[in-house]
This record gives C-alpha cells, sequence and structure tokens, in this order.
C-alpha cells in the first residue's frame, strides 16, 4: 500500500516535471503529446505553409494538399514563394513561456530561408531568416554549435533560450 502511494505521488510530481500541468487543456497540447520529433516537424511544416498561405503567400503543394518539397531536393522542407524554406519547431521549455531551443540548424544543407516556430500552451510565435542570416549570426560560432554527430563531422547549431534580434516577423515576409 505505501508503495502504491509513493509510486502515485512520484507519477504525479514526473507529471509536473515533465510539463504535464503546464500544456494540460491548452491549444497547443497536442503538439507537447506527440512523441515523435519527427512527427512535430510536419505538423510544424504544415502549420508554417497554412499561416503563410493565409497571409497570402504561395506554397508548393502535392496532388493531396500537403506541402512539397522541390522535387530530388531533400535539403529543405517546403517552398514558399519560389524560396526553398527550412522550418524549425520549438515547443516552449521547462515550462517557461518563451523559452524555445531550435535544433539541428545545419549549414550545409541547401535552402534559402528558415522559419522559426515557438509554442507557448496557447500561442503560437512565427519568425523568419535568411540562410545569409544565419551564416553571419551563427555559423562557425562555438556558442551556437550543437555537436559533431554520430563522427563529430556535422555542422549543426541551435539557438537556445534567446530570440535573436536579427529574426524578422512572418508578417514581414516577402
Amino acid at each position: 500500500m505505501i508503495v502504491n502511494e509513493i509510486a502515485s505521488r512520484s507519477k504525479t510530481l514526473q507529471e509536473k516535471v515533465n510539463g504535464v500541468d503546464f500544456w494540460r487543456d491548452s491549444l497547443y497540447e497536442s503538439f507537447f503529446l506527440m512523441s515523435s520529433p519527427k512527427g512535430k516537424g510536419s505538423r510544424g511544416e504544415r502549420l508554417a505553409a497554412e499561416v503563410l498561405e493565409t497571409l497570402g503567400h504561395d506554397i508548393l503543394r502535392k496532388k493531396n494538399g500537403k506541402p512539397a518539397r522541390l522535387e530530388g531536393d531533400a535539403d529543405h522542407d517546403i517552398v514558399v514563394d519560389g524560396y526553398r524554406t527550412e522550418v524549425k519547431l520549438s515547443l516552449t521549455w521547462d515550462s517557461v513561456p518563451d523559452q524555445f531551443t531550435w535544433q539541428q540548424i545545419r549549414s550545409l544543407q541547401e535552402y534559402d530561408r528558415i522559419i522559426f516556430i515557438g509554442l507557448n500552451p496557447n500561442e503560437a510565435k512565427m519568425w523568419w531568416a535568411t540562410k545569409e542570416d544565419l551564416e553571419q549570426n551563427i555559423f562557425g560560432k562555438s556558442c551556437y554549435r550543437q555537436h559533431g554527430g554520430k563522427n563529430g563531422n556535422q555542422e549543426l547549431y541551435w539557438i537556445r533560450n534567446i530570440i535573436p534580434s536579427w529574426f524578422r516577423s512572418i508578417e514581414e515576409w516577402k
């Protein structure tokens, strides 16, 4: 009996630590509950495409309506107004609003622009930058280097717990 009591308290504590209470019954709870990073990324790509399309931009789509890449090019996620666009999604971390971490930003991939989506429980925020912005502000800088991958030779970067001043509002996409 005492073991069950302790275990149930431990589970409740674990849920609070993992943010379940923070996200419960929120607009974006379904993103939080998804276990697959790939699935979250795909939903983020669709969200970015829908927002930009609503703002009047042209989204390349497959016959089934899903956002598409240029044929044979896996270095980007969606095509917006002809720009090969990478999409990065972050849910806020540690139950702290606006504490986003965008990971695995690749310097060696070919894309024109990148969209950063930050989700709080009841609020989505979106910014964008050009590949040149990334080259000037994060690529090659140790403080943004994420890790080197399995063989130590990947160029992976991240942006943690800041919203850089060089991010552009999604409404300014042109």
